[in-house]
C-alpha cells in the first residue's frame, strides 16, 4: 500500500541579527537631531545635552556591526569571517575608535569621556578578535546568511525524519540515502549523508557548502558512536566539524 506524499515542512524565515537595533538607533539619531534642532533654535543650554545624545546614537551605529560579531564570535563555534565580512568589521571597529577618540578629546566632559573609553575597548576588541579568526573562502555570506543557512539544514534533516518516517511504514525498515534520494535534497551545495540499520533506526549528518566549519546531525532509534554531540533524538543539533 502506498503511503500519501509527505509535505515537507517549509523553513523559519531568517532572523536578521541586529535588524531591530539598527532600527532603533536610527529613529534615536534622527530624534536626537530634531531636538537638538529646537533646542538650539530657542538657544536652550539643554542644546549640548541632546547633541551628545545625537553622537552616542551616531556612534553606536557606527559600531553596531563590530559589536555583532564579537557578540556571535563569542559562541561555539565561531562564525566564518569571509573577506567582505572582515573589511566590514574593521571600518566599524575602526569608526568606533575614531568616535570614541572624538568623544573623549573634543567633548571632554565624564559623560562623553567614559562614552568614548567604551567605544574605543570595543573597536580594539573586534579587530583583535577578527585577526584571531581565520579567514573564510571568498563568497562565504555574512552571519545573517550564516545563520539561515544552518537553519535551512536543519530544516532539511527535520524533513528528513518524515520521509524515513513514511517509508518506514510502508517498507518496514529505514531507508538508506539511495531509496530515498529523490525525496531528500537538501540545499544547493549542501550535502547529506544518511546511515540506516535496517529496523533498528538511522542518523544522518549534514555538512552545509558555505560554513565548512559547521556539521548538523540527527538520530532515530538508534544513537550513533560517539553521542552525535549530545543530540536528544529527533533533535537536529549542530556542533564544530574537525574533519
Amino acid at each position: 500500500m502506498n503511503t500519501p506524499p509527505i509535505q515537507p515542512v517549509p523553513p523559519p524565515p531568517p532572523r536578521v541579527p541586529g535588524r531591530t537595533a539598527n532600527r532603533l538607533l536610527v529613529a534615536g539619531l534622527v530624534l536626537s537631531l530634531v531636538l537638538t534642532g529646537l533646542l538650539l533654535a530657542q538657544d536652550s543650554d539643554w542644546m549640548f545635552l541632546a547633541l551628545l545624545l545625537a553622537a552616542l546614537f551616531g556612534l553606536a551605529l557606527v559600531g553596531l556591526p563590530a559589536t555583532l560579531f564579537l557578540v556571535y564570535s563569542l559562541r561555539q563555534p565561531a562564525p566564518d569571517v569571509s573577506p567582505a565580512m572582515r573589511r566590514t568589521i574593521f571600518g566599524s571597529a575602526i569608526g568606533l575608535v575614531l568616535c570614541g577618540a572624538w568623544l573623549g578629546f573634543a567633548l571632554g566632559n565624564a559623560p562623553s569621556i567614559l562614552a568614548g573609553a567604551i567605544g574605543a575597548a570595543l573597536g580594539l576588541a573586534a579587530i583583535a578578535r577578527a585577526v584571531r579568526i581565520p579567514a573564510a573562502p571568498a563568497g562565504t555570506p555574512t552571519l545573517v546568511y550564516g545563520r539561515s543557512s544552518q537553519a535551512q539544514l536543519k530544516n532539511d534533516l527535520r524533513n528528513l525524519v518524515l520521509r524515513e518516517d513514511g517509508f518506514f511504514s510502508e517498507h518496514h525498515y529505514y531507508a538508506a540515502r539511495p531509496e530515498i534520494q529523490e525525496a531528500v535534497l537538501p540545499s544547493a551545495g549542501d550535502s547529506m549523508v544518511v546511515v540506516a540499520a535496517d529496523t533498528v533506526g538511522w542518523h544522518a549528518v549534514a555538512r552545509p557548502a558555505n560554513l565548512p566549519s559547521t556539521a548538523c546531525g540527527i538520530w532515530i532509534g538508534m544513537l550513533p558512536a560517539g553521542g552525535m554531540h549530545g543530540a536528544p533524538e529527533g533533535e537536529p543539533r549542530r556542533w564544530p566539524d574537525r574533519k
